[in-house]
C-alpha cells in the first residue's frame, strides 16, 4: 500500500511536468507568431512612402502612396485622404473678393472714336458657333426686317440709341489700376466701377491692346487691395480653378472647376490666326458666362492666371481666359505709356508658295514672300519691294510669315534689323537694314495676307 501511494505521486507529477511542457510549448508558438507579424509589418512599410502635400493655408497632408513591381516597373497608386481644409475656395474667394470689381460701360455710338481694330474679326465673350463671326447684329437685324417689309425703319437713328454693357475686372496696383477686357471698353465713353465693399467710383480708360484684347481702367482711389499676378506657364490641365466676376449682372459670384486645357488654339473659336494676338488660351469649366469678361480666373494660390474672354454658346461649362503671362507686358505698357505699340515694317506678307517660287524662277523655294509695301513706312524706306521673299532675319531662317511677325515682336520700336532678301528672279541675295517702325493698328491690323 505505501509501495502504491509513492507510485501514485511519480505519475502526478509527471502528469504536472507535462502540463507545464505544454503552456511552455504554447508561449514560444505565440512568441515566434509575434516576431512573424512583426517582421511583416516592416516588410510591408518598406513598401509604403508618405508624401507630404500642404493646402493653401500651408497645412501639411501626408498622403501614402503603394508601390506596386509589375514587369520590372514601378507604379505609384494613390491612397486617398480627405483634404484637411475643405473650405479651401471659400477661404480663397473672401481673400480675392477685395480685388474685383464689377464694370458698368455706357455710350452712345456716335460720340466715340471707332475701333481701331473694327474692321478686325471681332472678338465675341459669346461665341456663337452658328454664325459667320463677321456679321454684325445690328446688320443681322436689319436684313430680317427689311426682307419683311420694313423697309423705311431709322437704321440709323436705332444705331444711335445709348448702350450699356457690364462685366467684369480686377485691380492689380493699389492706386486703382483695374484690368480688364478690351471688348468690354471699345465704343464706350463711361465707366462706373462698383467695389467689392459696394463703392462706386467713375472710372478712366487709360489705354487699351486690342490685339490682345486688353485694357486698364483708373479709378481715383489710394490703399486698395491688388491681385498677385501668376505663373500662367506654369498650370497643369486638372488643376483647380476659380472664377470671379458679374455673370449676368450678378455681382461677386465665384465659380470654381478645373483647368481643361492650358493650350487651345485661339483661331478654334474663331479669333484671329494674328500671331501677335493671343495665340492660345486656357480652358476652363469653371462656369463662365456674359458678365464674367475681364474678371480673373485664380489658381488655388489666389493668384490670377488668366483674364476671363470667352463662351461658346449652347455649350456647357465651356470658357476661356487669357494666359496672364502673355499680356503682362501689355498691362504694363498701357500704365506707364497709355497704349501698346508694336514695331512693325510697314508690309503685308504671306508664306511662299512652290508654285509661286517656280512661276516666278525664285533661287529659293521657301520663305515670305511681300505681297504690298506702303510708302514711307520702314521697309519701303529700307528698299523691300513687293514680289521680294524674305528668307532671313538676324541670322534666323524663315520659312514662314508668322515667324517673321515673331522674331519682329522680340525687338523694339527703333531697333535696326539685317533682313535676307531674295528679289524675284533669279537675282542673288541681297542684305537690307531695317529701322522698326510702329504699327498702325487701323491700317496694319493684319500683315498676313488670307
Amino acid at each position: 500500500m505505501e509501495y502504491g501511494e509513492k507510485e501514485a505521486d511519480k505519475v502526478s507529477e509527471i502528469k504536472v511536468q507535462g502540463l507545464s511542457g505544454g503552456w511552455k510549448f504554447f508561449l514560444v508558438l505565440m512568441f515566434l507568431v509575434i516576431i512573424a507579424q512583426f517582421a511583416y509589418i516592416m516588410w510591408a512599410d518598406g513598401r509604403r512612402t508618405t508624401v507630404i502635400w500642404r493646402n493653401t493655408s500651408g497645412q501639411a497632408i501626408p498622403t501614402s502612396y503603394e508601390r506596386e513591381a509589375i514587369d520590372d516597373k514601378r507604379i505609384e497608386r494613390p491612397a486617398y485622404q480627405v483634404p484637411s481644409n475643405v473650405y479651401w475656395v471659400a477661404d480663397l474667394a473672401e481673400a480675392s473678393l477685395p480685388f474685383v470689381v464689377n464694370i458698368r460701360s455706357e455710350s452712345v455710338r456716335e460720340e466715340v472714336a471707332e475701333s481701331p481694330v473694327d474692321n478686325m474679326e471681332p472678338r465675341y465673350k459669346e461665341i456663337d458657333p452658328r454664325r459667320p463671326p463677321n456679321e454684325d447684329q445690328i446688320e443681322q437685324f436689319r436684313k430680317f426686317f427689311e426682307e419683311r417689309g420694313f423697309q423705311d425703319f431709322n437704321w440709323d437713328e436705332y444705331h444711335n440709341f445709348p448702350r450699356v454693357g457690364e462685366g467684369s475686372g480686377f485691380i492689380v496696383s493699389e492706386d486703382g489700376y483695374i484690368v480688364t477686357n478690351a471688348h468690354m471698353v471699345a465704343d464706350f465713353n463711361r465707366f462706373t466701377v462698383t467695389l467689392n465693399d459696394g463703392k462706386e467710383y467713375e472710372g478712366e480708360l487709360v489705354g487699351r491692346d486690342d490685339m490682345k484684347d486688353i485694357a486698364v481702367i483708373k479709378i481715383d482711389a489710394t490703399g486698395l487691395p491688388s491681385a498677385h499676378l501668376g505663373d500662367s506657364d506654369s498650370i497643369r490641365p486638372g488643376e483647380p480653378a476659380v472664377a470671379i466676376g458679374s455673370p449676368f449682372g450678378l455681382k461677386k459670384t465665384v465659380t470654381a472647376g478645373i483647368i481643361s486645357t492650358v493650350d487651345r488654339p485661339a483661331v478654334e473659336i474663331t479669333q484671329t490666326n494674328d500671331p501677335r494676338t493671343n495665340k492660345e488660351l486656357i480652358q476652363t469649366d469653371a462656369s463662365i458666362h456674359p458678365g464674367n469678361s475681364g474678371g480673373p480666373l485664380l489658381n488655388a494660390k489666389g493668384e490670377v492666371i488668366g483674364v476671363n474672354e470667352a463662351i461658346i454658346l449652347g455649350a456647357n461649362s465651356i470658357g476661356f481666359a487669357i494666359p496672364i503671362n502673355s499680356i503682362k507686358r501689355s498691362i504694363e505698357s498701357i500704365i506707364e505709356h497709355g497704349n501698346v505699340r508694336y514695331p512693325g515694317l510697314g508690309i503685308r506678307i504671306e508664306d511662299l508658295s512652290p508654285e509661286w517660287a517656280e512661276e516666278y524662277e525664285y533661287t529659293v523655294k521657301e520663305g515670305v514672300l511681300v505681297r504690298e509695301v506702303t510708302q514711307d513706312l520702314p521697309g519701303a524706306i529700307a528698299g523691300l519691294k513687293a514680289g521680294d521673299v524674305i528668307t532671313e532675319i538676324e541670322g534666323a531662317k524663315l520659312t514662314a510669315g508668322d515667324q517673321l511677325i515673331v522674331e519682329i515682336q522680340k525687338h523694339e520700336i527703333g531697333d535696326k534689323i539685317t533682313l535676307t532678301v531674295y528679289p524675284q528672279g533669279k537675282e542673288p541675295a541681297k542684305e537690307i537694314l531695317v529701322v522698326l517702325g510702329e504699327i498702325d493698328l487701323g491700317k496694319e491690323a493684319f500683315w498676313r495676307m488670307r
